[in-house]
């Protein structure tokens, strides 16, 4: 409801007649951006808001900021934004985060320290913010150590979240965290690096799971020189079930990714899975290769949710591509 009222405030403010400034111009381009590129949008309104708005656009900016960080789950810069705002955008974001991933008490309150801290302009409050999550990593549990990671990662701190990984152990599962780290980082020639190292020193002393993970992080970590469609075929061999499936279709979403669509349907023909990112790629496939016109309803009947989607990811390629194929219809 709240988003609903901001989103009318910001669209009677933008129409005013008082309102022709580049401020405003900027603010509506931000605003039809949010849809398919939410970051480009950010950019957009930051400029927006030092070419001068009004009160009421001004505040609507604002929110506007804070709810794309709080959809992708840029908590440090999202609780910036809500210093801005009433205080019922702190409220809510601190709700989110506490029902997310349920931290206790005492490592929530660091937690909120910590990433106000990280995005300071002062380089003393950044390590003071970066030794606070520092300190509550160890006693959190893997889901909330991987939302510290990676507020440190994007935050300045990424050597210092590799170093919390390496400090824990230099076990498999470790080593597979660390990879999956630098990936993220786009570090993937180090990735690699560290997989093969993996590999060489401890042999065939690895679990059935441990194997699909580390040639699919292998996959992965090679994606920059070619669709590495063997090492998805490979991890799909190890897997079971729905994992099974998963594999494939991360093997069919390479081969999309590197222009080549026919050879991905071809290995979606046969699916039968439940998984809510595999069914999206198939929908595409089937939608943009064999001109399915069911597929394409059932993709059109997604629109409002593939748009939520591209507004909370960062690599939201799919659901742009699936928005792309409605367009194309639609006009």
């Amino acid at each position: 409801m709240l988003r609903s009222v901001i989103v009318l405030v910001a669209v009677c403010a933008a129409t005013g007649p008082l309102l022709a400034g580049n401020g405003t111009l900027l603010f509506n381009q931000a605003y039809k951006l949010e849809e398919t590129d939410p970051s480009g949008a950010v950019e957009i309104y930051h400029s927006a808001i030092q070419a001068g708005l009004t009160t009421e656009l001004h505040r609507a900016a604002r929110w506007r900021l804070f709810f794309i960080f709080k959809d992708q789950e840029n908590f440090p810069e999202a609780l910036r934004e809500s210093e801005y705002l009433p205080a019922s955008a702190r409220t809510q974001l601190v709700e989110y985060i506490r029902e997310r991933y349920s931290p206790s008490k005492t490592a929530f309150e660091s937690y909120l320290s910590g990433i106000r801290l990280i995005i300071s302009s002062d380089s003393e409050k950044r390590n003071q913010g970066a030794v606070q999550l520092e300190k509550i990593y160890s006693t959190s549990d893997r889901l909330f150590q991987k939302r510290i990671l990676l507020d440190m990662s994007e935050h300045g701190s990424a050597e210092r979240a590799l170093n919390l990984i390496r400090s824990s152990g230099k076990d498999t599962a470790s080593v597979l965290r660390e990879c999956d780290l630098l990936i993220y980082l786009g570090r993937l020639y180090e990735a690699e690096q560290s997989i093969s190292k993996l590999l060489a020193n401890q042999k065939d002393d690895f679990s059935t799971e441990e194997k699909m993970r580390l040639v699919y992080l292998l996959g992965r970590a090679r994606r920059d020189s070619g669709p590495d469609v063997e090492m998805f075929r490979i991890s799909e061999k190890y897997a079971t079930g729905e994992e099974k499936m998963r594999m494939r279709a991360l093997a069919a979403y390479a081969l999309l990714r590197h222009d080549y669509p026919v050879q991905a349907r071809a290995l979606m023909k046969d699916n039968s899975s439940s998984d809510p990112d595999v069914q999206l790629l198939d929908l595409v496939l089937r939608a943009e290769i064999d001109r399915d016109p069911q597929a394409l309803r059932t993709l059109q009947g997604k629109k409002e949710s593939l748009k939520s989607t591209v507004r909370k990811k960062k690599d939201a390629y799919l659901a742009q591509r699936a928005l792309r194929l409605i367009a194309g219809v639609e006009h």
